[in-house]
Parts: C-alpha cells; structure tokens; sequence
C-alpha cells in the first residue's frame, strides 16, 4: 500500500514555497540511495515545474515526469527544460483516462502540489495514482484546508483500501 503524508500547514505559507517541503517528503519517502540509482517521480498537475525540476535536478539518475491538463503550459515546460534537464519528462493529461498513459505499479513516488483538489471525480484519480504507484510507494502532497480537503484526506486510504476504514492520522509537519 502506498505511504500517506498530507502536510496541514499554513496555507500561506504553502502557497509561498511548498515545493521545498514536498521534496523534503519525497528525501524521506525514497531510500537513501535514489539519487545515484534509477527510480521513477510522478508530478500531479505541475503548472510551471516547480516542483518537478526541483526534484529533476536532485534525483538526475530519476525519471521525473511533470504533468499538466493545460496543453499550453505542457509546452512552454518543454520549450522551457527539457534542454537543460535530460531526466525530466513532461506529459498533458488529456482526454477521459488521462492517467491510462502511465503503468501501474510503475513509480516510486506521486507529488502534487494542491494537484489533487477537492472536486466530484478525485476519488477516481486518487485510485488511478495508486495504481500507478509500486508497492510501498509514496503519495506526498499537500492539500486544501476545507471540509472538502479532509473529505480527499479520508477517501486516499478508503480508495487504497477499497472500503470506508478510518483514515491514518495526518503527518503535521
């Protein structure tokens, strides 16, 4: 099953620099050895690639894919870095099943920043990341403080689980 970590801090601070924190997460979650051998990150819904060129460049041995629904950041992330980072893959999630594009049991660890918000179909994408993930994976992400952000909160281990157990405590950080 995949490992849990939703960081409950300030939301200002979060929209100030969250990307330092998650890859703080993503250091944790992987073995200590990930920067000098393979492995593959996931990026939800990455806007400009923040935090995916952050983790790009401290994982240079790692498959970093960066993803967006905006066809027109997907290609200003290209134009952008893909020159300058070899490991760093960009991909548009389009269409009905934008996730069938990726494996499962194929990545190390899923981020996303505010990626996965509170809206009618999260639960699919939530199994969908999960499914997506190895086993022992790592989903790390921070989420909207609101009713609807501790509803995705209880449903991520529900989805995992396939029921309606109580959720893990939230990891304060």
């Amino acid at each position: 099953s995949a490992a849990l970590e939703l960081d409950r801090s300030d939301v200002a601070l979060l929209h100030a620099q969250p990307w330092s924190r998650i890859a703080e997460r993503v250091a944790h979650a992987l073995p200590d050895d990930t920067q000098f051998r393979e492995a593959a990150l996931l990026d939800v819904k990455s806007s400009h690639g923040g935090l995916a060129t952050r983790l790009a460049r401290a994982y240079p041995h790692a498959t970093v894919t960066m993803t967006d629904p905006s066809a027109e950041r997907v290609h200003e992330a290209r134009l952008e870095y893909l020159s300058e980072l070899s490991n760093l893959r960009v991909a548009e999630l389009a269409g009905p099943t934008p996730w069938r594009q990726f494996a499962s049991d194929t990545v190390d660890a899923v981020t996303s920043c505010f990626g996965v918000g509170p809206s009618e179909s999260h639960r699919a994408v939530l199994g969908e990341l999960l499914r997506i993930l190895k086993p022992g994976g790592s989903l790390i992400g921070t989420l909207w403080l609101a009713s609807a952000a501790a509803r995705l909160a209880r449903d991520v281990p529900a989805t995992a689980r396939g029921d309606d157990a109580p959720p893990p405590p939230i990891a304060p950080t």
